[in-house]
């Protein structure tokens, strides 16, 4: 005697027409995040799937949120020992170019206050949890991510001029400062393309930010290339007084 196969869970094909199992996704939030990758995929559009499912983009969360985590912490730590001793070098201070004195004890250090590190560190462990909190299977709501919107911008503008003041009034460069720059270049730029292509901008911006994201990494590429360049030509002559 022979059994018909069980049909109680329907089949969707995937990207390559394979099937996919439903009984598999429990969360039907991941599921609908497959079916409309799967919709895009036959549109002919070439969005990368960091854009389209949640726990894909939690990994660039995870690996931004901890470089910023370890470089923040170093610079914390390096701070509470400049303050301490204020005459002692740093391990950061090495050479009169690369150096994390000048910069923590300026007015850029503190430009509400009290010292930046105070948002650094626990907006990096913001990401972090929230990465954490995708692949527990939490699906964050679209105010959640206009907050984080409004955060990258934030950042992004802070790390901005304290670029602007490196390089034009201090003449001096912060290692653990770059690294946080660099860290957070990649963060503003794929939360932005998360965020519209998700549509919670409107389906106009959303249509815009599906046909620009295959070149994403390239708007990280020239920003970064932007900031070398800034940097190079505004601190062309301590350079070279460095290194000559």
């Amino acid at each position: 005697m022979t059994t018909s196969p069980s049909s109680s869970a329907p089949e969707t094909p995937d990207v390559d027409g394979a099937e996919v199992d439903q009984g598999h996704f429990a969360d039907q939030a991941e599921l609908a995040e497959l079916e409309a990758e799967i919709a895009a995929a036959k549109a002919g559009k070439r969005i990368p799937v960091i854009f389209t499912r949640q726990s894909r983009f939690a990994w660039m969360l995870l690996i931004s949120g901890i470089i910023g985590i370890i470089a923040t912490g170093i610079l914390t730590v390096e701070s509470f020992h400049k303050f301490e001793n204020p005459a002692e070098s740093l391990v950061c201070d090495i050479n009169p170019f690369i150096t994390c004195g000048p910069a923590m004890l300026s007015d850029a250090g503190r430009v509400f206050g009290f010292p930046n590190l105070i948002f650094g560190l626990p907006a990096f462990a913001v990401c972090v949890t929230t990465a954490m909190a995708i692949w527990a299977g939490a699906r964050m709501r679209r105010w959640y991510w206009i907050g984080m919107q409004c955060g990258v911008i934030f950042a992004a503008a802070l790390i901005t001029y304290l670029q602007w003041y490196s390089v034009e009034e201090l003449q001096r460069l912060c290692l653990w400062c770059m690294i946080i720059w660099f860290a957070t270049i990649p963060l503003v730029v794929a939360v932005t393309f998360f965020n519209s292509i998700q549509g919670y901008y409107g389906s106009k911006i959303a249509a815009r930010a599906e046909r620009l994201s295959r070149w994403w990494g390239a708007f990280v590429a020239l920003w970064d290339i932007l900031l070398i360049v800034y940097i190079v030509v505004g601190l062309r002559e301590v350079i070279a007084l460095t290194f000559a």
